[in-house]
């Protein structure tokens, strides 16, 4: 099926961003045919080698981490699932919060129900409350703190630099998925004492889909979550010991890295929370407008990309529908995260979500306004 672009308002940003800016466009279209990167000396190698290690700087420049430790995935789930399964011990206890994605939850219980590990969870709400809600949850044998940063269904937070501050002190892992705040959040691997950051590289970094990133802290081993060609030291039966080739196994895709390199520099020129003020100032512009009596706005004095919603005496599909006839792009259900449905109450009837990138005009909020107030 063709899709028209031009004729649709999309709002499913939280999912994946299509309008990108245009050198990202252009740089996968530049190194769609290019070499190996790491697996060869050659010119055309190198420079393919080169064209990725600029990603990695740049990434490194975001997020104030080594360019070395970051590992190049496929998306953010991917990187939890290296990240979860290849650094908690069995027996352990792990704690997350109360509005995870199933890329935390599911590898989170699976390890709970083959490794004998269990899972407690904090409540994400008020900030000065959250560190309080962990403390309480700590036990001796506590070896991980996994959670979210920014919700994917509202504009919930958790603040990462306490529960780092903490976790620090506690001597526990913290693993933070920045899947929905990396490119409109400051985050600081050094301040905010993160082990391993995971993000997709295909929401608010701008870049492809097929790309995300873990970056690892220095001093933490990793099993490996694949085994294969590294480019380096073949004669070893195992993979090497050093990142980022350790968890880079096999050909990584250096037109989407390249795409994702520009992403970043959008994101480094325009800044994360100018960014973030955008999404925040549509997200207002859609609560300001609406009429709350027929519908009901979740997390509403939380602003940010994500506008989750319900009205009254329809089903979030059936909305969610109407709104695609007419050219609007949401998204129904559950999002992929229970959770975080249950910690809001809407775990049965699910709600709409209309996400929003700094892409998002004015034009387009209005019309959506429009439409919804038509379906009421």
């Amino acid at each position: 099926m063709t899709i028209d672009r031009g004729n649709i308002v999309y709002l499913d940003n939280a999912a994946t961003t299509m309008k990108k800016p245009y050198a990202v466009k252009r740089e996968i279209a530049r190194w769609i045919n290019c070499g190996n990167a790491g697996r060869g000396s050659h010119r055309v190698a190198l420079a393919a080698s080169e064209k990725i290690y600029e990603c990695r700087e740049l990434a490194s420049k975001l997020f104030n981490c080594k360019a070395d430790n970051i590992i190049f995935t496929c998306n953010a789930t991917m990187a939890l699932n290296i990240a979860i399964k290849g650094c908690i011990q069995d027996n352990s206890h792990i704690i997350t919060s109360d509005i995870e994605h199933n890329s935390v939850r599911r590898p989170v219980l699976k390890l709970c129900r083959e490794n004998q590990c269990s899972r407690a969870t904090f409540v994400s709400e008020k900030r000065e409350r959250v560190v309080r809600n962990i403390e309480r949850l700590i036990r001796e044998n506590t070896g991980a703190l996994i959670c979210i940063h920014r919700s994917n269904i509202t504009g919930r937070t958790n603040p990462i630099d306490e529960i780092g501050r903490l976790c620090r002190k506690k001597g526990i892992l913290f693993i933070v998925d920045a899947s929905q705040s990396a490119g409109n959040a400051d985050i600081d691997m050094v301040r905010d004492n993160i082990d391993i950051l995971c993000t997709a590289g295909h929401k608010g970094l701008y870049g492809p889909q097929g790309t995300g990133m873990m970056i690892v802290r220095d001093g933490l081993n990793i099993k490996t979550f694949l085994e294969g060609g590294s480019g380096t030291d073949s004669v070893n039966e195992e993979m090497p010991l050093y990142y980022p080739d350790r968890l880079e196994a096999g050909t990584l895709s250096t037109c989407a890295i390249a795409g994702l390199s520009e992403g970043i520099k959008f994101v480094i020129k325009n800044g994360p929370e100018n960014i973030h003020k955008r999404e925040c100032a549509l997200w207002e512009r859609c609560r300001n407008v609406l009429d709350h009596r027929k519908i009901t706005v979740y997390d509403e004095n939380i602003p940010g990309a994500n506008f989750l919603f319900n009205v009254k005496g329809k089903t979030a599909a059936e909305v969610s529908a109407v709104l695609d006839k007419n050219g609007i792009c949401t998204r129904s259900g559950l999002h992929c995260a229970p959770d975080a449905h249950n910690a809001l109450g809407t775990m049965n009837s699910g709600a709409v979500r209309a996400s929003f990138s700094c892409f998002t005009t004015e034009k387009e909020i209005d019309f959506f306004v429009k439409q919804v107030r038509n379906i009421i």
